[in-house]
This record gives C-alpha cells, sequence and structure tokens, in this order.
C-alpha cells in the first residue's frame, strides 16, 4: 500500500483567536510541504428580524442589527489583515466571509471546494469553558464530509509530524488514515500503529469459560492481531520513515487518547467512520472522544 494521498485545497475556520492562529499556520505549514492551497473563512451573522415587531422595539432592533453589520464589516477587515499576515508565504491563499452556524458553514465551504482537509483550532481548557470551546471542533469532526485536523495550543505546524500515534482496526477507513498520516509525517518520523483490545471481563454473560479461557481468548486475539499488523507493515512503503504496530489492552475509546498523551505525542490520527451501525456509532465516538480528551492535535480521517 503506497501512501500516495495528497492535498490540493485546505480549508481554516478563522475566529481571530489565538487557536485560530496557531490552525492557519498549520495549515500553512501543510500547505507548503503538499502544494496545497488554502483558504480562510471567516463565519458572521447579520439577523434578518421578523415581520411584527412592536413600534416600540423598532429602535433598539434597528440599532442591533446596525450593530451586527458594523460587527461584521469589522470582522472583514481583520480578515483582510490575516490575509496580509500570511500571504506572500509560497501558498495560493483566499478569503471567504460566510453566514451562518460556525461548524455547518466551514463544512459546507469545505464541500463546495472539495477541500482535502480543513483546519480548526481548540482551546486547551477543562470544564464547562473547555466543551462550550470544543463544540465547534467537534461538531466539525462530526458532519464534515473531508478529514479535520483540531489543532492544539501551542502546536503551529512544521509542514510535517514527527510523532504519530494511528488507530488501528484494519478497516478500510483506518487504512485510508494510515495512508494520511504517513502523507503528512516527516522525514524520519515515528509511526506508531496501536490495534486497542479490551480482554474480556470474567462475568461478562459468557458462562462456561473459566479465568485461564478468558486469558486464552485475550492471548489468541493479540496473536492474531500482531499477524494482522505484521502483513500490514509489510505491505507499506515506508522509506524514511519508522513504522511500528502494537496491541494495546484497552477500550478504543480511552485507549487511543491515552497512549497518546502519555507518549507525548505530536497527532494522533484515528477514522471517524467504519462500515455502519453500531461499528459506525462507535468508532465515531472514538474520534470524539479523541478531540476531546487528547492533548495533542487530532486528525480524524473521514471515509472517501
Amino acid at each position: 500500500m503506497m501512501h500516495d494521498v495528497s492535498l490540493a485545497q485546505i480549508v481554516v475556520g478563522v475566529d481571530f483567536s489565538e487557536s485560530s492562529l496557531e490552525a492557519s499556520k498549520m495549515a500553512l505549514h501543510l500547505a507548503r510541504a503538499q502544494g496545497a492551497k488554502v483558504t480562510f473563512v471567516h463565519v458572521g451573522y447579520v439577523p434578518e428580524l421578523p415581520n411584527g415587531i412592536p413600534t416600540t422595539l423598532s429602535k433598539t432592533a434597528d440599532e442591533y442589527v446596525r450593530i451586527a453589520k458594523a460587527s461584521l464589516d469589522q470582522d472583514r477587515s481583520k480578515l483582510n489583515d490575516w490575509f496580509e499576515r500570511f500571504n506572500g508565504q509560497g501558498v495560493e491563499i483566499q478569503l471567504m466571509v460566510v453566514e451562518g452556524n460556525p461548524a455547518e458553514a466551514v463544512a459546507k465551504v469545505a464541500t463546495s471546494l472539495k477541500a482535502d482537509l480543513i483546519c480548526a483550532g481548540s482551546n486547551n481548557r477543562t470544564g464547562v469553558m473547555r466543551f462550550a470551546l470544543g463544540s465547534v471542533s467537534e461538531s466539525l469532526v462530526r458532519i464534515a464530509e473531508c478529514d479535520v485536523l483540531v489543532v492544539r495550543e501551542g502546536d503551529e505546524g512544521r509542514g510535517g509530524f514527527d510523532s504519530l500515534i494511528v488507530g488501528m482496526d484494519f478497516s478500510e477507513s483506518a487504512k485510508r488514515a494510515l495512508n494520511t498520516a504517513l502523507t503528512l509525517a516527516s522525514k524520519n518520523a515515528k509511526v506508531e500503529m496501536v490495534h486497542c483490545f479490551d480482554s474480556p471481563a470474567i462475568g461478562n454473560g459468557m458462562p462456561g469459560l473459566d479465568s485461564d479461557s478468558f486469558e486464552k481468548l485475550g492471548d489468541a486475539v493479540t496473536v492474531a492481531m500482531k499477524e494482522k499488523g505484521q502483513e500490514l507493515l509489510d505491505s507499506l512503503d515506508t522509506k524514511d520513515l519508522n513504522v511500528t504496530f502494537e496491541v494495546h489492552d484497552s477500550a478504543p475509546k480511552n485507549g487511543l487518547h491515552e497512549l497518546a498523551n502519555e507518549r507525548k505525542s505530536d497527532v494522533l490520527v484515528v477514522a471517524s467512520r467504519g462500515e455502519s451501525g453500531l461499528k459506525r456509532m462507535l468508532l465515531g465516538s472514538v474520534s470524539e472522544a479523541s478531540v476531546r480528551h487528547a492533548n495533542c492535535s487530532v486528525l480524524v480521517c473521514n471515509s472517501k
């Protein structure tokens, strides 16, 4: 399997925050390395007031619309400044200002441009604030048709990643995610394929199996997965890369981001969608858990 994935168009959601600045820098680095174009997208909103507003409130309503329009004009000026900041760095850049829900609008632009990647910022916060700030990137992961790179605070990229963990369940979507990871890895990068297998616990509705049987079952699965992993390794073009495979005894939803945090990886790469039904739902939960809890950047690869 050759890692011949390429990026031609990268979309960046820009809200002028520090995190979107870092996402923009990441996009520029990747675009230079891949020969891609970059589109900066800012989502604004000017409300259309309904008919029938009481006369006593009309002045207030008009002032509200005036302020919203003025704010959007200021954002257009800021976006032009954004362009000037990044223009002339060897990457073709364009600007777009659209209206609507931030995640939906950015995803719609990406689809219309046939983008290969969306770069989105994510703040390293905790509690309610982290949940609120992370909602746009998490929504993008769910609804975008292309890959989404959620860039963590402090990670502005170098045009390639040095340390990558790739979730591998041997589905076609996971193999495509691996291809993308190999494409975005820097020279001599360490790429760790990880298959998470949560060993069954005794007493979970499997009568007739004692502790030895459970242990043998877990060992058999581990051996089988290692063999599949070796077959996959043998099929790869891994020139200038250090690619490994391992089986990790944990549930995918927690194991991947915990391992990435422990090893201080640059990026965690996961596939967002498996086949259909329950499997698809479970894989989706892995990607969203990764975006919420990984300390590093997270690349969520959508099936195509």
